[in-house]
């Protein structure tokens, strides 16, 4: 009778699958940390004629009592920074010692 075919070498390990993939390249370094925020800034003299004012009412809960067209008043609360008034006697002013713009019902108070 023939003789039975012999087994096949058997193979190591390392040889079997497909070849290894080379490491992934190393990452960048981390991007530096963002700056923190600035305070918020006025945003300079305006010499505007008219200003809109939009979202005060929603944001305080109120019926158009701030929001709406702002006309230059001949006033200033500055040399170069104009008082604006609004229909029901709002006023819209800038304050030097907050360097904020304020709303109110009478210029230089304490206003939103």
């Amino acid at each position: 009778s023939p003789p039975a075919p012999s087994p096949l070498p058997a193979t190591p390990a390392s040889m079997s699958g497909p070849p290894a993939l080379p490491p992934p390249p190393s990452l960048p370094p981390p991007s530096p940390p963002m700056p923190p925020a600035l305070p918020p800034q006025s945003p300079g003299p305006c010499a505007c004629d008219d200003i809109l004012l939009t979202g005060l009412d929603e944001y305080q809960n109120y019926n158009n009592v701030y929001d709406g067209m702002y006309n230059r008043t001949a006033d200033n609360t500055t040399a170069d920074h104009y008082v604006y008034q609004g229909r029901l006697g709002m006023y819209l002013y800038y304050v030097e010692d907050s360097q904020m713009w304020n709303v109110g019902s009478v210029v230089g108070a304490t206003g939103l």
